[in-house]
């Protein structure tokens, strides 16, 4: 009866549907008679003669009293499905991915019974699918490993999955290099989720988040806790710093974030940045969503760092060693501050000051100009180099030949080159935002102003 019907996957759904059960008497009176004819369509007579006419599809009469007085033949039915799909014609129009979902639907319908640990399952998709190495994916690296290498009480797994697929798959590859061992056959194995194991979206991959929402529902109902890491709410606060497609994508990113458990924030002030977007997003939940927040640190040498050195790095380190030189570390974006810094150097060489200026980072979105001004600058290769990528190892030698940093973003989730600068010893001038005083507190000199 379709007045009666509701999705199973979506809690707030079935309240209402209870709701309207309780509030309405005429359509509560109409689901009894109608629960009264349901029932007359079901009894333990039909399906148990239904059973031992599938039991004798598969095996034949002779099979049928075993199979009624023991769990011996249990299985067959598995077998017999996988048997005719394989018969079918149609068998060979399948796409890989489809026999995969044909094969989670038998094993979600006939589960094993669980013989492994509780397990934490890390999503690390953005680094297996699009091979990204920096930021993020350096906190996620760092985060397996240590996770990895650490007695949690619980098994912990890398995964990986993709917008076209909702399955979820072991990530050998990753695996074996933190393990320091050679590739496995089953290095990219189908993962089975089991009531008690955690999912948490490590990794920060909207698209996969977004296309996952029914996945993380469904996941949720079996008993699997889902969590993901906020690394900040920049698009939906500073849009005016960012492409309207990505604004919007993070604002549906931060919708399905919304249909986990919960959220691990890497600063208390996302933490209360989104709580406060949950507040006037979100409607009210009848499972709580909880919001924890932890701090990121800087050992890069347990992060699985990655090597190598330019070829004129070890003249670039020399030059920086020579003088006094300013360290800033981030993507060039507009919110990241570097057109005012570099405004400020200008003023600072036409004084006749004797300082370099190093930017580390990749460019970024809408400044396409400001890296035609750097490329062109007459300072540069002299006072001012910009090291568009850089390794692991690269850039802890620029941090040690460096006096200072400067964080002049206008917007972070945390704040990270503020850790590491205090990890070489150096000063950071810091632009006065709520969580840079949260990460350095008073071990920062602050500005205000553009």
């Amino acid at each position: 009866w379709d007045e009666a019907l509701f999705d199973p996957y979506d809690e707030i759904d079935m309240a209402q549907k209870i709701e309207h059960a309780l509030r309405d008497s005429a359509f509560r009176e109409q689901l009894k008679r109608h629960g009264l004819i349901q029932a007359a369509s079901f009894s333990w007579d039909n399906s148990a003669g239904k059973l031992l006419d599938l039991f004798d599809s598969v095996g034949g009469a002779s099979k049928r009293s075993k199979a009624v007085s023991s769990s011996l033949y249990v299985r067959e039915p598995v077998r017999a499905a996988i048997e005719g799909i394989a018969a079918d014609p149609v068998a060979v129009q399948l796409k890989p991915q489809e026999m995969m979902a044909v094969a989670a639907s038998l094993a979600e319908t006939y589960p094993p019974e669980c013989n492994r640990p509780r397990t934490l399952f890390l999503d690390v998709s953005a680094m297996i699918i699009n091979g990204d190495h920096t930021g993020i994916q350096r906190v996620v690296r760092a985060i397996c490993y240590e996770l990895m290498h650490r007695d949690q009480g619980i098994d912990v797994e890398p995964v990986y999955t993709n917008t076209e697929d909702h399955e979820f798959y072991r990530a050998g590859s990753l695996i074996d290099h933190i393990l320091g061992r050679s590739i496995h056959t089953t290095a990219h194995a189908h993962i089975q989720f089991f009531p008690g194991d955690i999912l948490l979206y490590l990794d920060l991959h909207p698209g996969v988040a977004i296309s996952h929402v029914a996945k993380t529902r469904y996941l949720r109902n079996k008993g699997i806790t889902v969590y993901h890491v906020v690394y900040d709410l920049l698009p939906v606060l500073f849009p005016q710093y960012f492409w309207p497609e990505l604004c919007e994508e993070f604002a549906a990113w931060l919708k399905a974030v919304s249909n986990a458990d919960g959220a691990l924030c890497i600063s208390r002030s996302v933490a209360l940045e989104l709580q406060k977007w949950m507040h006037t997003n979100v409607p009210e939940r009848r499972r709580a969503f909880k919001i924890g927040w932890f701090h990121l640190g800087a050992d890069i040498e347990n992060s699985i760092p990655s090597a190598g050195m330019p070829a004129e790095g070890i003249k670039t380190i020399k030059k920086l060693k020579s003088g006094s030189s300013f360290i800033v570390v981030g993507t060039i974006e507009p919110r990241k501050g570097q057109v005012q810094i570099l405004d400020a150097f200008e003023e600072l060489w036409g004084s006749g000051m004797d300082i370099n200026l190093v930017m580390v980072g990749k460019k970024g979105w809408g400044m396409q100009t400001f890296a035609e001004r750097i490329l062109t600058h007459d300072q540069g290769g002299k006072r001012l180099y910009w090291l568009e990528k850089s390794s692991d190892e690269y850039l802890e030698k620029i941090y040690a030949s460096c006096i200072c940093l400067i964080a002049a973003s206008e917007g972070e989730g945390f704040g990270l080159p503020l850790i590491e600068a205090a990890r070489h010893k150096i000063p950071i001038i810091a632009r006065d935002i709520p969580v840079f005083r949260e990460v350095a507190g008073d071990h920062a000199y602050y500005f205000n102003g553009s």
